[in-house]
């Protein structure tokens, strides 16, 4: 080490941090930093700040290495930091652009500290977070759930609870994701003689956005010219799923869909797919039978944050039972639509709070009190207790030295 930069550890260097501008400027997360001890000022009287110089403009940005409070420095600690500075005596100093910065005059700035990807640091150098991936969270909620019935027995006094995990893994590429479900609930309350529950133990999806398309038309009317059309294959599974309503209870052991994503989008967390799959289903009271089912669906992130989602699935289940039970033909039908939409409202201690809004209406014939239409509408909140930020996040915080 040099000799001039041995004093930088052990005492305070004669540095005077002018005010910061206006907005601050902010370090860069990307970047190495030092800290070091500077002269004390009014706002960090310890004179402990996190530094970056720049070259080019001949100035070194220092961000006070704690909290401001009241315009001062106070007792807490800065969070989520690419390194603290615990023990200065360990930090290895950009020798330097330190030296030069010291001898050459330039000029310190007060700033302010880096923040990750995903997480904005404001002026007094709290963080939080500002991005959020609903695709990997523990949530749990309530929504005010009316439904109306082509028969007339309705009710507008129900509610519904829900609760469950949601899980992304990526892929050996970022082309690649693997979706996972596991205790996906609901539970609607309020209506004593029409007990429903639903919940799926796994469900599974994979997603895949190719490199290339695989199918194409060529078209020759003037100039060949070649039409991709960037359709994708996936699959996915589901295992153990029960349904509770109209005094029955359908239990679904297993089921495996084939799948075509007629669009994928860059990131591979939104897609168009449609998936036709086989299943194993058992009703309690008059056995298995077996069930294929098609599912046209769509899951969109909408904006950069991951503040507006969007999720519609239209699915066709035919049941072909080994017997027939009066009231109900012989191979009875279901038919199920969806359409949600959930927003970000705001988050507590880094956990969103979302309102949740959808609209829902079936119709099937294997429940002979429930055979018909039925319409649902659904709108509340839902809290999850981890959301980290998007894979594709970047720091959307206040300027940066370049």
């Amino acid at each position: 080490m040099a000799p001039f930069l041995l004093p930088l550890l052990l005492a305070a260097l004669d540095v005077t941090v002018q005010p910061p501008a206006s907005p601050p400027v902010q370090l860069d997360w990307e970047q190495p930093l030092d800290c070091l001890v500077l002269k004390p000022t009014a706002r960090v009287p310890s004179g402990v700040f996190r530094v970056q110089c720049n070259e080019e403009k001949k100035t070194c940005y220092a961000a006070p290495n704690a909290v401001l409070v009241d315009g001062v420095v106070g007792p807490e600690a800065l969070s989520r930091v690419s390194a603290p500075c615990s023990d200065l005596r360990d930090v290895a100093v950009n020798s330097g652009t330190i030296t030069r910065a010291v001898t050459e005059n330039w000029r310190w700035e007060e700033a302010v500290a880096e923040a990750p990807p995903g997480w904005y640091r404001d002026e007094r150098g709290r963080v939080m977070q500002v991005n959020f991936d609903l695709l990997r969270r523990v949530y749990f909620g309530g929504t005010y759930a009316p439904v109306s019935r082509a028969d007339g027995a309705g009710n507008a006094g129900r509610a519904r609870v829900d609760f469950g995990v949601d899980l992304t893994i990526q892929g050996d590429t970022d082309r690649v994701l693997h979706r996972l479900h596991v205790l996906d609930s609901s539970v609607w309350l309020g209506v004593p003689n029409d007990v429903r529950f639903e919940t799926t133990a796994l469900r599974y999806d994979f997603v895949m956005r190719g490199a290339g398309a695989p199918l194409w038309l060529t078209t020759f009317v003037g100039k060949p010219r070649r039409h991709d059309l960037n359709i994708n294959f996936g699959w996915g599974a589901e295992a153990v799923r029960v349904e509770v309503l109209g005094g029955r209870t359908f239990v679904t052991l297993a089921q495996v869909d084939g799948a075509v994503d007629f669009w994928t989008s860059k990131d591979v967390e939104s897609f168009v797919r449609l998936r036709v799959g086989p299943a194993v289903e058992i009703d309690t009271a008059l056995g298995a039978y077996f069930r294929p089912a098609a599912t046209l669906e769509g899951h969109f992130t909408l904006d950069r944050d991951g503040f507006h989602r969007v999720d519609a699935n239209l699915t066709g289940e035919q049941l072909v039972p080994a017997q027939a039970v009066a009231g109900r033909p012989q191979s009875p039908q279901r038919l199920k639509l969806r359409v949600g939409y959930e927003f970000i409202l705001l988050a507590i201690n880094d956990y969103p709070l979302t309102l949740v809004v959808d609209g829902r209406g079936t119709w099937r014939s294997d429940v002979p009190t429930l055979q018909g239409w039925e319409f649902a509408a659904h709108a509340g909140l839902r809290f999850s207790l981890w959301a980290p930020p998007r894979r594709t996040s970047t720091a959307v915080s206040l300027p940066r030295s370049p």
